[in-house]
């Protein structure tokens, strides 16, 4: 039986797309583009799911047809649930985008001091938008502030610069 320490969330099915089973899959992780297969949480049990075929739609969503999933409303079952892969290939992907840290929660001298709630890419620094017990934070989302990402925890040990958690 799949447990849910043998998958990772990959990402969400967004919507359908049309009237004949096509859903819009908004991918978090890189891995959904090399498999065929994925896993959604149904009634307490990882169940898997084929591919049928895939087109994309933009660099993190693609429009993906199921197998057996030939009608709209036999598609409507599927929206805005999370999709899952297994772990082995999240261990061999190494490119996320930075919406995969949405609900994290970040670790600074080993405190929490928030939740990841949203990503700012409107500025040349991508910011992850935290929201704190002071109201809500950016942290600018480069490597060198990050000391540590535990994916299974949804846990960011962070080094900011002094300060920096103290602006609103």
């Amino acid at each position: 039986m799949i447990t849910s320490n043998d998958l990772f969330q990959a990402g969400k099915i967004l919507k359908t797309h049309g009237v004949k089973g096509e859903l819009i899959f908004a991918f978090q992780s890189t891995s959904f583009l090399d498999t065929d297969c994925f896993f959604v949480l149904i009634d307490g049990l990882y169940i898997p799911f084929f591919i049928e075929s895939r087109r994309p739609k933009s660099d993190t969503t693609e429009l993906v047809k199921i197998e057996g999933v030939d009608s709209e409303s036999t598609a409507l079952e599927f929206c805005d649930k999370e999709f899952y892969l297994p772990v082995a290939l999240r261990e061999a992907d190494s490119s996320y985008t930075y919406d995969y840290f949405v609900g994290f929660s970040v670790m600074v001298d080993g405190v929490s001091v928030g939740k990841i709630t949203s990503v700012n890419d409107m500025t040349d620094n991508v910011l992850f938008v935290l929201e704190t017990p002071d109201g809500e934070v950016f942290i600018p989302a480069v490597e060198e502030y990050i000391l540590d990402i535990r994916h299974d925890e949804r846990v960011i040990e962070m080094q900011v610069p002094e300060g920096l958690l103290d602006l609103n």
